[in-house]
């Protein structure tokens, strides 16, 4: 679903240079290729003032070694470990200026990437499944 304050990010992204893509409803190889050629990954609500942090569509992209950018609204409750392992910003310019430093600096993009991916990996669910079963 697109939403202003979502097209209103990625017209400020695109604004300032950088190669920008929507997408919504993309599964399977389609989102894969996507999600492989993408330096950075956004993850905006629809909604300002959203308090629930999607830590289901996020997890696919940090077990993919993505460094991941989120909007945060000052009330949500998010886990350290997924805290760590996003860059979160609360205004437009932030976002856009954090975008544009990952973007350059591959070094940083990659430390985002490992520590993201570090942080999933400690979420394995199937020993929990496995003890539930």
């Amino acid at each position: 679903m697109t939403g202003e304050r979502r097209l209103q990010v990625f017209h400020a992204l695109s604004h300032c240079g950088l190669s920008t893509i929507f997408a919504s409803g993309f599964y399977g190889a389609t989102r894969d290729d996507l999600i492989s050629r993408s330096k950075i990954i956004l993850n905006i609500n629809l909604y300002q003032f959203a308090r629930i942090f999607e830590i289901v569509r996020v997890s696919y992209l940090l077990a993919n070694k993505k460094a991941v950018v989120a909007d945060l609204d000052p009330n949500s409750i998010i886990e350290y470990d997924v805290r760590a392992a996003i860059k979160f910003v609360s205004t437009m310019q932030e976002l856009v200026d954090v975008c544009l430093r990952l973007v350059e600096d591959e070094s940083e993009r990659t430390k985002l990437e490992e520590t993201g991916y570090s942080s999933i990996r400690q979420r394995d669910i199937r020993g929990i499944i496995e003890s539930a079963l």
